[in-house]
């Protein structure tokens, strides 16, 4: 689905689309048995947030997270374009062409890869995540908690380096 967007900006895969063919994929294992990040669930939570709070997933983090975390340059990314200067995202290819993915807004990934901020602001909202000021300290326990799927990942090497884990939406590091 990228690579379509990438090469024609005018055709859009909506995130409706996009979780519905992660969701119709088929499981990779059974239930348990071990564990592959996903973007499909951040889409399906915007889809809840729409429905529970009455507003949209954009309007819900502007009022619940941004305002209250104090962070102020920081969007949700809806176009192609992002002012400069911002980080580059190249992929060579086997050709040694390369695509820049860094101003491309993928419809399909809205709530898991749709936020653009600064090292400053991701800080202040790491701050105030992990104080309590956005959520509750049993969440805070439990995000912190590695998931069994997790803890199966951190053997085999899969979460790669620096990371020790993960918990609920919340890569572990080594420290």
């Amino acid at each position: 689905m990228i690579l379509e967007e990438f090469e024609n900006p005018g055709h859009i895969v909506s995130y409706e689309q996009g979780m519905w063919d992660g969701i119709h994929t088929g499981p990779l294992y059974d239930p348990g048995a071990d564990y592959t990040y996903s973007n499909v669930n951040y889409i399906l939570l915007t889809l809840i947030i729409d429905r529970a709070s009455g507003i949209s997933y954009e309007e819900y983090v502007k009022e619940h997270i941004l305002i209250p975390s104090g962070i102020k340059n920081t969007t949700i990314h809806r176009t192609n374009r992002l002012p400069d200067p911002y980080m580059h995202a190249i992929e060579v290819d086997d050709d040694g062409s390369k695509m820049d993915f860094g101003t491309l807004h993928k419809h399909y990934d809205r709530g898991s890869g749709d936020i653009v901020s600064t090292a400053a602001d991701l800080n202040d909202f790491h701050t105030a995540l992990v104080s309590g000021e956005l959520i509750d300290s049993s969440s805070i326990a439990l995000m912190k908690t590695n998931s069994p799927q997790s803890e199966r990942s951190i053997v085999s090497g899969a979460l790669g380096s620096g990371i020790q884990g993960y918990g609920l939406g919340y890569a572990i590091p080594y420290l």
